[in-house]
């Protein structure tokens, strides 16, 4: 938080993530004829270290999707500050205890990846120049009326904090 040890920035999380944005950017991804999901459950861990085979199913049980070592703290202070949030989650290998291979020493992951994944995780992140430029030109014609940009009204009513948020980052 931006807030700590002074009591305010508690905000609601229903969803993370401002689904303006969101729509923008599946809008963009369709238009370049890229498969994605447009649903899932995210676990964020601690890293940086890879999940044991225990944590994987502990998350699966618990009904995530995708686990990773990024996204938090990034989607709630963008909140804490107003700023509309929402990822590219690009998945780059399968968690340990998916599938059974062998360890290698000095690859990728130590052998999580097969060459035939490590290529189409490639070809994956060069489209991100493409998808980024479409997300742009989108939003340029886009009005937003999201909860983000009032996420800390609360706060701001109270008189609290002011309305530049410049001014509350000590």
């Amino acid at each position: 938080t931006f807030f700590e040890k002074k009591g305010i920035g508690f905000i609601r999380q229903q969803s993370p993530f401002c689904a303006e944005i969101r729509e923008i950017l599946m809008t963009a991804l369709q238009e370049l004829h890229l498969k994605f999901h447009d649903r899932g459950v995210y676990v964020c861990t601690q890293g940086p270290r890879l999940e044991t085979s225990a944590e994987i199913k502990k998350y699966k049980i618990s009904g995530g999707d995708m686990v990773g070592m990024t996204l938090i703290p990034e989607a709630f202070l963008a909140r804490e500050l107003e700023i509309c949030y929402a990822p590219i989650c690009d998945l780059t290998n399968l968690a340990e205890g998916i599938s059974t291979r062998p360890f290698q020493n000095g690859e990728l992951f130590e052998g999580m990846v097969t060459n035939g994944e490590k290529i189409r995780v490639f070809e994956s992140i060069r489209q991100f120049p493409n998808i980024i430029r479409r997300f742009i030109k989108k939003m340029q014609n886009s009005e937003r009326n999201c909860h983000c940009r009032d996420a800390m009204l609360r706060y701001k009513k109270e008189g609290v904090i002011s309305e530049d948020w410049r001014t509350w980052i000590e």
